[in-house]
This record gives structure tokens, sequence and C-alpha cells, in this order.
């Protein structure tokens, strides 16, 4: 079952609103064409919350044995593809 994550967001008025998006566990994005950022985080957590501190972040993947979280923009990616040490966060939109 796909967890649902919930998280603060500012705006560029400095209001805050939530975003929401799903888990794709154990799956990576492939086809990409545009990345934001690759960088090193801790956690998958982590990963979700620089996403969500980006307005251009639709997708962030995080793998696990290596540490790593990846974003990207809209439209940046073409399908999942498997992958065992990846959990792939999926924002959805905002409330």
């Amino acid at each position: 079952m796909p967890a649902t994550f919930f998280f603060p967001c500012l705006s560029d008025k400095r209001q805050v609103s939530e975003g929401y998006g799903r888990t794709a566990e154990g799956q990576q994005p492939a086809g990409n064409s545009s990345i934001l950022l690759m960088t090193t985080t801790l956690s998958y957590l982590e990963c979700i919350l620089l996403c969500s501190q980006d307005h251009n972040c639709r997708t962030a993947s995080f793998h696990l044995h290596q540490l790593t979280c990846t974003m990207f923009g809209p439209d940046s990616y073409t399908h999942l593809i498997p992958d065992l040490e990846s959990k792939t966060f999926i924002r959805q939109g905002y409330t």
C-alpha cells in the first residue's frame, strides 16, 4: 500500500500551505530529462523535505544504499522502473 505524505510549504508570499504526495516503494524514475538537484541526504524524509522547499520539484527519488536524493522538475521523467534500493516521492498537489 503506498504511503501518503503531507508536508508544510512556504509560498512566495510566505504563507504556509500543505503539500501532499505518494511513495513508490522500490521504484525510481526513468527516461529522465531534467534533474533539479542531486545531493546526499541521510533519510527519505529529508529528501521529501528538500523537494517540498522547491516549487519546481515534482518528484524526489532517494537511494537507500548511496544515501542520495535526486529531485526532478515537471514532466522530467517518462516512467518508473523497479529498483529495490529506491523510494520515490511523487508530489500530487497542495492544499
